[in-house]
């Protein structure tokens, strides 16, 4: 274990305050579940949690036929990382880190229409990706993620409101049968 220096006190309640360099340093957001566990020294480990880390595989199968099914580029994130994505060419996305925007909209815990606000990007890395819609999937009363259709941000032909409101429908129904599923 590396020395830091900092040392902290166990409040009345059992809390320890994690210093707001180490939550930086460590990308801990308010809101980000933690797992507490012990190693072989009896030391406390604390790790990030995602409730949707169990489902990579199957987000894999579900990305393509949502990406057959609505004929749009689609994604299954938790609230930090790409879990499984389909329809996106070759460029490679799973694991890879969401956009501060998208993260936003997840903590929202309210669907997203591009046709609504300023465009959502994919990640932050890149603005070439443009998300088109995205539905939060709620585990336990805590927003862990969402699933999300998407577009090239230089995609000039407009998208129909009948093709948003059919694509929506197919989405809300998969955020709540993933957010069920890890619920039971």
């Amino acid at each position: 274990m590396e020395a830091t220096g900092i040392i902290r006190r166990v409040d009345s309640l059992g809390r320890v305050v994690i210093p707001k360099e180490m939550r930086q340093t460590l990308g801990i957001h308010t809101g980000d579940s933690l797992e507490i566990g012990l190693n072989a020294e009896n030391q406390i480990i604390l790790s990030k949690h995602s409730w949707l880390k169990e489902l990579e595989t199957p987000a894999k199968d579900l990305c393509r036929t949502l990406q057959r099914t609505c004929g749009r580029p689609a994604a299954v994130t938790d609230r930090e990382r790409i879990l499984a994505a389909a329809g996106f060419g070759e460029r490679k996305l799973s694991g890879g880190f969401i956009s501060a925007a998208l993260r936003r909209v997840i903590e929202a815990r309210s669907p997203f229409r591009a046709e609504e606000t300023e465009p959502v990007f994919l990640t932050d890395y890149s603005q070439e990706l443009s998300v088109v819609q995205a539905v939060p999937i709620i585990v336990h009363g805590e927003a862990s993620g969402c699933v999300l259709l998407a577009c090239l941000s230089n995609q000039t032909e407009p998208i129909a409101s009948g093709d948003l409101d059919s694509d929506f429908k197919v989405l809300s129904a998969l955020s709540t049968v993933i957010g069920s599923y890890l619920s039971d």
